[in-house]
Formats: structure tokens, sequence, C-alpha cells
């Protein structure tokens, strides 16, 4: 985890040191339809009810996402975004899940690095998270869980062709999810580093 860390960070310090160095700006943001890898490292959960709450420290997270930017200026974009997250607290064997549909506002700024267009970017995405039920919720007699989730998000996305770009994204995901069970009401919320890896398809 500490390597890909660093070398993620180096390759989005690389991006921002060369960008100076191109007086030529690119093109503003553009619609385009992206896919990515979602994963999460370190943080921890709570689980909170009316007798008390507990917090368990969270094992990686993995899943997978897409997204609908739709350019709205030179700077800004709006979009849509569907994410489905598999984690596991460090003291459960079982692995829960959490479907998010979000909208996101996007501030970028991009720049001409050799040939290519590289855009540098600040992501917010906020809206509905959805918690399906596992073994151990379906124990409890809960139901499916609703809640909601943000974010915070830096990225650089770098165009390999004229309509292919490849990017990489780090920041702060929260997700809080509400439960309803035979033994009463619950929530857990999560607070994790996340990190997107991905391919966008310029339209």
């Amino acid at each position: 985890m500490r390597t890909l860390w660093l070398t993620s960070a180096l390759l989005l310090s690389a991006f921002a040191l060369a960008a100076p160095a191109s007086a030529q700006k690119a093109q503003g943001p553009q619609q385009q339809v992206a896919g990515s890898l979602v994963l999460g490292f370190g943080g921890e959960a709570e689980i909170s009810s009316d007798a008390g709450s507990a917090s368990f420290d969270l094992d990686p997270t993995v899943g997978v996402g897409l997204r609908y930017q739709l350019p709205v200026s030179d700077l800004l974009s709006v979009g849509g975004l569907f994410e489905f997250r598999s984690f596991e607290e460090d003291q459960s064997t079982d692995r829960q899940s959490v479907l998010d549909l979000d909208l996101f506002l996007k501030a970028s700024y991009g720049i001409v690095l050799g040939s290519r267009d590289l855009e540098l970017y600040g992501l917010v995405p906020v809206g509905l998270s959805i918690g399906p039920t596992d073994d151990d919720l379906d124990a409890l007699g809960a139901s499916t869980g609703f809640g909601f989730n943000l974010g915070l998000l830096a990225g650089a996305q770098l165009l390999v062709t004229e309509n292919v770009g490849l990017f990489v994204e780090m920041g702060w995901r929260r997700h809080q999810v509400f439960y309803d069970s035979r033994f009463g009401d619950f929530d857990v919320t999560a607070n994790q580093f996340a990190m997107n890896l991905g391919a966008a398809y310029v339209l």
C-alpha cells in the first residue's frame, strides 16, 4: 500500500512540476464517459445505535465505478457517478458492499505536456448510498440500508490519444448508511483514504 501511495504521489508531483514549463493552455474540460478501479486504504468504520457505538479499522476496499461528465464552462464540469465498493472490517470475515449514486462538481485546469493534454482537477462527489444486507446483517434481521456519501478528490488525467485519457485521483470518502433491524435502528459510518485509477473516452 505504501508503495502504491508513493508511486501515485510522485506521478502527480511530476505532472504538477512539468506544468509551468508549458506556456500553451490545453482545451478546457470535455464531455466524456469513464470507468475506474475504486480503491480504499486505512480508515475506520463506526457502528452506532441507541445502545452505544463501536469502531473498527478497515481492511483495503475495492470496487468499480462509472461516470459521465458534462462541461458547463472553461473550468467547471458537472456529472453523474455510480460506484460499487466492497469493504471489510478487520475483525470480520464477511465483506460488505455499498452502492453510490452521486452527482459531482469538477473544477479543472488543462495544460499541454509535451504533445499531450494534461488536466489537473478537483472533484467533489455527493449523493445516495445503498447498503445491501449480508450474512451478518441478515442475522440481525436488518433491511437494506440507505444513507449518503461525500468526498473530496484531487486528480490528473492525461490524454494518450485524441479520445482516450488515463487518470489517477486520490482523496477522502465518507459513507454513512442507516439500517433498521429487529434489535433497533443503527448506522454505519466509514471514513477512508480513496484512490481511483481509470480511463475516459471523450465524446
